[in-house]
């Protein structure tokens, strides 16, 4: 890459230092922030850039009054994708990172260091690979900023583990997939209602199949518990309790399910099922050919 020059800026040298030629009793504070190095890596914007912030150092080596800081050379901002909002704006806790910075005179720009910072810039573009870390970005200034962050994130990681359980259990490996479903359920922030309910859910199914029907029911009853309209947790439960030859409570979910799916033909089905082995063979008659006209294709049904 060709050497950096110094470059006449009509900004600098029309209006700023006039202004702080003006007023030698005045602090001036020049500084350059960090750029997201995918932004900067483009040759034009990171040449244009180190010869605005090296005409602003020689410029301003004269005035006593002058501080210059620049903040392209830190890795740790530019170079993690976590740190911005987009290409060009970065987060609040950026903003508190350069206060501080300022205030203990680090990343501050001189004649004599500035060589230094150029290389260490152009290294850390050409090493630059695209990553976005949340776990190492420079801390939010608000502590609330950084709890709900890292409480999306972990959202976002149960999430993961969800879908993992869900393959896990589709694939007839019911105990790994409960392992990972109780990571879940002692994990989760307990607003995310939606996450819980699922990891219930499934969790009670696991147990269904390895016939541990309490422990499923305990399940279900979390899942109505969080969620009273998620009507599958009534067709689990009510099996369940099929099994365990508790009839009442079994129809009971099967009759709360047609409520609240009235046009799907399972409900129907199971609970014709249960009143003909009660001999109520009119009603069950009329559920069984109700679910037959739902689902004619698909009902497990035959009426003889």
């Amino acid at each position: 890459m060709p050497e950096i020059q110094k470059i006449s800026f009509p900004n600098i040298v029309t209006n700023l230092l006039p202004l702080i030629k003006k007023y030698p009793d005045v602090h001036f504070i020049l500084f350059f922030p960090p750029h997201y190095y995918l932004e900067l890596a483009n040759f034009n914007n990171y040449f244009d850039l180190l010869s605005l912030q090296k005409s602003a150092v020689e410029d301003t080596a004269l005035c006593p009054n002058v501080m210059v800081f620049g903040f392209d050379d830190s890795s740790a901002i530019g170079g993690n994708a976590a740190n911005y909002r987009d290409m060009y704006h970065f987060h609040s806790g950026v903003n508190m990172y350069m206060l501080e910075s300022i205030r203990n005179d680090r990343h501050r720009l001189t004649s004599l260091n500035f060589a230094e910072y150029e290389t260490k810039v152009r290294n850390n573009l050409r090493d630059f690979r695209i990553y976005s870390n949340f776990e190492t970005m420079i801390p939010m200034a608000l502590p609330q900023e950084n709890e709900t962050l890292f409480a999306t994130l972990r959202s976002n990681e149960s999430k993961e583990m969800l879908d993992n359980a869900i393959i896990l259990y589709k694939s007839n490996k019911f105990s790994a997939a409960v392992k990972i479903l109780e990571a879940i359920i002692n994990s989760t922030a307990t607003d995310n209602i939606t996450l819980l309910q699922n990891a219930h859910y499934y969790r009670g199914n696991a147990f269904m199949h390895m016939e541990k029907l309490d422990t499923a029911i305990h399940d279900y009853n979390k899942v109505v518990e969080i969620n009273p309209d998620f009507a599958w947790a009534y067709i689990e439960r009510g099996t369940a309790f099929l099994k365990l030859k508790n009839v009442d409570a079994a129809k009971k979910d099967f009759k709360h399910f047609i409520t609240l799916k009235p046009n799907d033909f399972r409900g129907y089905w199971l609970l014709g099922n249960l009143s003909a082995k009660k001999g109520a063979l009119r009603q069950a008659v009329a559920l069984l050919t109700k679910a037959i006209e739902l689902s004619p294709h698909d009902s497990p049904i035959a009426l003889s």
